[in-house]
């Protein structure tokens, strides 16, 4: 399942590859699917850590995020290839009182 974070991960953490662990977090950020918020994360925090401000604002530029109240509060994140939805406390709130 989350084969571009994990072999990220290991190869950063576990191998001291930062190099080889970024190109990982890039291609499952360029990929999509349920790695690209993650590889995203750890693209920003290294990118950030390093002062690579010009990727730090090209990563930034490709994806969107949007507070919902029309949707029970909820945060919708997205970029040209995968969509995100996390749903908010109010949704929640509303299952809970439905049962």
């Amino acid at each position: 399942r989350h084969q571009y974070l994990n072999a990220g991960d290991l190869l950063y953490k576990k191998a001291g590859q930062v190099t080889l662990a970024y190109e990982v977090f890039r291609r499952g950020w360029d990929h999509g699917g349920g790695d690209a918020l993650g590889c995203g994360f750890r693209l920003l925090d290294w990118m950030v850590a390093a002062e690579v401000w010009p990727g730090v604002l090209e990563l930034v530029d490709s994806a969107v995020v949007r507070f919902a109240p029309d949707r029970l509060d909820d945060l919708l994140w997205e970029n040209d290839r995968v969509a995100h939805r996390i749903y908010g406390p109010a949704l929640d709130a509303l299952c809970r009182f439905a049962r």
